[in-house]
């Protein structure tokens, strides 16, 4: 079964499309990084991801965060 997938945002970083929510799993989304785009820069209190680089190349930084927000 083929499904259309439409942006759920877009913008000069790169967009943001939806590929599923809530089943079979939470949700899993395709966001795409035009040249020198930063993306990011916020967390989740309660959220696991995980990131696949399909093609090119993808420099993340990460920080651990307290319970209050504040970077540790």
């Amino acid at each position: 079964m083929k499904k259309k997938l439409k942006n759920n945002f877009k913008d000069k970083r790169g967009a943001i499309i939806d590929i599923f929510t809530n089943e079979p799993k939470d949700h899993c989304t395709l966001v795409t990084f035009n040249k020198s785009a930063i993306r990011g820069n916020h967390f989740h209190k309660k959220s696991t991801q995980y990131s696949f680089v399909i093609s090119g190349k993808l420099k993340m930084f990460t920080a651990k965060v307290s319970n209050k927000g504040l970077l540790v």
